[in-house]
């Protein structure tokens, strides 16, 4: 939660603690309500928000998440790797995607993110940041269930944002469906053909969050050329 002040996810954190769970707020204010809630709190102090969608408080959690799993597990999460992580979001931020990948998210009827595995927080973020920030239409799926069902749905004025680490099966069947019934696709990964390059060589938690940046990074541009202020306060 960014400000720990919405009375629904104060109380849904509340019941699942009386159901057992072990709840653990993470937010910037640590006198929230939501924080009064929760069993443990991590305060990000990331400072007051300028944007409605709350990105930098976003990207401070998927961090915070990454400290915490390195406090349970240092074999399993590197220091050294997450020291990286501001140098990495710096190099990302600088290497502008190309103005034609915004144009064509800011003019899509409605724009689906794709993606497996721990990237499915950047493909969810990045939908979310779209529709708040460019009033775009967006939903966000697991490759599996969307090429089960709602791929048929992939028509022209339909952008297809996939976030993927390599180059799976699935991703590069969707690809062709999409080819063939006119969506707009863009691949987001580290590999060399990638409409919009993501950072190779990371391990898994912390490629979500460089790509979570460059999702907001696209919903920035989009919400301009789409004549949005990104940072207003009319934004929904």
């Amino acid at each position: 939660s960014r400000s720990g002040q919405t009375p629904e996810v104060a109380a849904a954190l509340d019941r699942l603690q009386r159901a057992g769970a072990h709840g653990i707020a993470i937010t910037n204010d640590p006198g929230s309500p939501l924080a009064g809630v929760a069993q443990s709190v991590l305060g990000l102090a990331a400072g007051p928000e300028r944007a409605g969608p709350a990105t930098k408080t976003l990207t401070g959690q998927l961090l915070a998440l990454a400290l915490l799993a390195r406090a349970l597990n240092q074999e399993a999460v590197s220091a050294a790797a997450l020291q990286a992580v501001a140098d990495q979001v710096a190099r990302t931020l600088d290497d502008v995607p190309a103005a034609a990948t915004a144009a064509a998210l800011s003019a899509a009827r409605a724009v689906v993110c794709l993606a497996d595995g721990p990237l499915q927080v950047a493909a969810r973020a990045t939908a979310l940041t779209l529709t708040q920030a460019a009033s775009v239409l967006t939903a966000a799926y697991p490759v599996g269930e969307f090429g089960h069902g709602p791929a048929a749905a992939l028509a022209p004025g339909l952008a297809v944002l996939a976030f993927s680490k390599g180059s799976p099966p699935g991703i590069a069947t969707l690809r062709a469906e999409a080819g063939r019934r006119g969506a707009a696709w863009f691949g987001l990964s580290p590999q060399p053909d990638a409409t919009v390059r993501l950072p190779g060589g990371l391990p898994d938690y912390t490629l979500p969050l460089l790509a979570t940046v460059r999702g907001q990074q696209l919903a920035w541009a989009a919400a301009r050329l789409a004549g949005h202020d990104p940072d207003g306060p009319g934004q929904p």
